[in-house]
């Protein structure tokens, strides 16, 4: 990976000629390992290290050792260094150890007591910081105009653990490392408020004049500068601020019952045996819009109790930010308005004291109606019977059942329009979104991003990789993983998380949890009201399942020689719900593609699918076995499911008589009483001048279709028209008929 190369003959690695000790070290190593010699020679100030062989060369990179070309024939230089699949899948931190450990002695070095280490691929120092980072090392990374990228060990503090867990082959390098010192690498800062640091720093202290400075130029105070202030103290809050940054990761076991400390809550917050106490939970009660570098859900949130019911809560930093961006307390108060509603009957349009009063609401009706709509969501739910009491519905006539329903819109039944509850519900419950304010600009919107879009007419919110930002700004200062979620709109697709955790990874995150919004059955935080997702479920389509005993109706048939037997299984009413077709040889191919239609064509009719539209979509389809049947009503069928779906629609559909179409004289006389309408004798007169209708069409049809195509259109047989077809299925024709 570093100072070496891979030929077709074997291996070369380049040492500095000051590290005699290296060079022993590697003869050693490859003559152990592989049981081949080595040769050394002096070359431009440094010694080379080379061993052939061929069969090294190929093992090597087949275990997947070898840098990756551009492409597969690639020659030359710019080859791409990685960490190998068979290092990265150990997860052993003796394994990444070691790997360190080499690479660390061929492109490190030793700068100021602190080690570094370098590379020209940008890419290839993102792994390695990833690497250093899982094994607890956090690093900071530089640019030098050699363009190369750097790599420093962020706190001097753990120089002595990278010496005894990494460390350098050569004894020039470890002997560099400063590892007895307690002050941290550039950048290292330790945040306390300024009135503590007044309090415990006062006019001539020692560490006044220091502190004052540190403050005006960088917000911190360097932890070095801290650990002397607590060490003059011992005051509880400055060990609380040192414990923030580094604390050492000493194996990944489970603990037990341990303190633990994140940026973004109080010290008391703590595992226990039974529960964690989120922080979260804790911002709720501290009344925290937002929780360090968790940011709001949205400006307005539905919250669900488990307990049941729900509450609205509004962030309360609204104001405070605009006051900051400088604007006047008169349009910050048009803002709010805009954002949270009047959260008032009075000057509303359409929905208001005056209009709810013609509509027989009374005074103290609207007066609870006023006292519900701040943790109102929108405004219909402070219109419904839970607000009101039942008494009110009884007064306007509103029965127990409907308003108990879950569709029940108390609005709409009192005469308002869905244009009107809108409009009203922007102006009393407010648009829940700062878009399109009065007042704000354009560049100040960023200000009051969310995590999610804000109400039903937000669009803006932040973006998934804005998430990893802010975690990646925070994680090189903590020891463990941070506890914040990556919210993704309800669109996102696989390959966009896929990509998230790419990046979270490349960005050096520990640990990520990814919530797509809306991907929970019930959702305790929402930014809109979830009452439209309830009715759409109970409008989806339910099984209705048939009695256990039934009757049915068995029908033998033969297709083309192929016997078969149908059992109708029927619902009360008579109207078909199960169909089983079993054919005379079972385990064939026929018999379990038949089971199979059966099956589905069960499941649809008990779905609610009309008989109707399956005995048109699959009547007349024409593959083998086909021929002749011993049903008078269908002498010929084109297939098993174009018998089956044909005799459906005889038995249970009223279908329109063919030969009544083809002659409107026997309609004529029909409507003229020449044919029996009366009810005693209708129905088996009627069915029996069917069966001699259907049994002289299908005669002629079959005379008619000797030797015609297949119809274009849905692949029926087409029937001779002059001197062109006509499919008497769809209507197709092929010429001009």
């Amino acid at each position: 990976m570093g100072n070496g190369s891979l030929h077709s003959k074997g291996l070369r690695f380049r040492v500095a000629d000051c590290d005699e000790d290296v060079v022993e070290h590697l003869c050693a190593l490859i003559e152990s390992l592989f049981s081949l010699p080595t040769h050394r020679r002096q070359a431009h100030g440094s010694l080379e290290v080379s061993v052939d062989s061929v069969p090294l060369v190929l093992w090597w990179e087949t275990c997947g050792f070898a840098k990756k070309g551009p492409h597969p024939r690639h020659t030359g230089k710019g080859y791409q260094p990685y960490i190998p699949d068979a290092v990265l899948f150990t997860n052993s931190r003796c394994v990444y150890a070691a790997f360190l450990h080499g690479l660390f002695e061929a492109d490190g070095a030793v700068a100021n007591g602190t080690p570094r280490w370098s590379t020209t691929h940008e890419e290839f120092s993102q792994e390695i910081k990833t690497l250093l980072l899982a094994l607890g090392y956090p690093t900071t990374t530089t640019f030098d105009p050699s363009d190369a990228w750097c790599l420093h060990i962020r706190n001097v503090a753990d120089n002595t653990r990278f010496h005894q867990e990494i460390g350098f082959p050569g004894q020039r390098k470890n002997t560099a490392i400063q590892c007895e010192a307690k002050q941290t690498d550039q950048g290292d800062y330790v945040y306390l408020q300024v009135d503590v640091l007044s309090e415990l720093t006062p006019a001539g202290s020692r560490h006044h004049h220091a502190v004052q400075c540190s403050l005006e130029r960088h917000g911190a105070i360097p932890r070095r500068l801290a650990e002397d202030i607590y060490g003059d103290t011992a005051d509880e809050r400055v060990a609380n601020a040192l414990r923030f940054l580094y604390d050492r990761v000493q194996c990944n076991e489970d603990g037990g019952m341990q303190p633990t400390y994140d940026l973004s809550v109080p010290a008391n917050v703590t595992y226990t045996a039974n529960s964690f106490l989120s922080h979260n939970t804790i911002g709720l009660l501290m009344d925290c819009d937002t929780t360090g570098v968790e940011p709001d859900f949205a400006l307005v949130k539905f919250k669900k109790l488990a307990g049941g019911g729900s509450f609205k809560i509004v962030n309360q930093s609204v104001p405070q930010a605009l006051r900051n961006l400088e604007y006047t307390a008169q349009q910050i108060e048009e803002i709010i308005i805009y954002a949270q509603g009047t959260l008032s009957l009075e000057n509303a349009p359409h929905i208001n004291r005056q209009s709810l009063q013609l509509k027989g609401l009374t005074a103290e009706d609207m007066s609870r109606i006023e006292e519900a709509l701040p943790s109102a969501f929108e405004l219909r739910h402070a219109f419904n019977v839970r607000v009101l009491g039942t008494d009110v519905m009884e007064r306007l006539g509103i029965p127990e059942d409907e308003c108990s329903s879950p569709q029940f819109d108390f609005l709409s039944r009192l005469g308002f329009t869905i244009e009107q509850v809108e409009e009203a519900n922007r102006v009393i419950c407010g648009s829940m979104t700062v878009e399109g304010a009065p007042h704000l600009k354009e560049t100040d919107l960023p200000v009051f991003d969310c995590a999610n879009r804000c109400g039903f007419y937000g669009k803006r919110f932040i973006e998934p990789l804005g998430h990893i930002g802010m975690m990646a700004a925070v994680q090189p200062f903590l020891s463990g993983s941070i506890s914040k979620t990556i919210n993704v709109p309800n669109e996102a697709t696989v390959e966009d998380i896929e990509g998230l955790y790419v990046e979270s990874w490349r960005m050096g995150l520990k640990a990520v949890a990814i919530y797509r919004d809306g991907s929970k059955l019930s959702q305790p935080l929402s930014a809109k009201s979830d009452e439209v997702e309830d009715t759409a479920e109970e409008t989806r389509p339910l099984r209705r399942h048939l009695p256990d005993e039934r009757q049915s109706l068995t029908h033998k048939f033969s297709v083309g020689g192929h016997e078969g037997y149908m059992t109708v299984g029927m619902y009360e009413d008579g109207s078909p719900g199960e169909v089983f077709l079993r054919m005379s040889k079972e385990g064939s191919v026929i018999s379990g593609l038949m089971d199979t239609i059966a099956t589905m064509t069960s499941v649809a009719l008990q779905y609610g699918v009309p008989l109707e539209a399956l005995v048109r979509k699959f009547s007349h389809m024409r593959f083998e076995p086909s021929g002749f049947t011993n049903n008078p009503q269908i002498p010929i069928a084109k297939s098993i499911v174009d018998y089956v779906f044909r005799w459906m629609g005889i038995k249970f559909l009223e279908q329109p008589d063919p030969l009544t179409e083809e002659d409107p004289s026997l309609l004529q006389d029909q409507e003229n009483g020449v044919l029996p309408q009366a009810p005693g004798i209708s129905h088996i007169a009627r069915r029996a001048l069917r069966g001699e209708k259907l049994v002289a069409q299908e005669h002629l049809v079959h005379s008619m279709q000797s030797d015609a195509p297949a119809c274009f259109e849905c692949g029926a047989i087409m029937v001779r028209n002059g001197t062109c077809y006509r499919c008497l299925n769809c209507g197709a024709t092929s010429g001009c008929s």
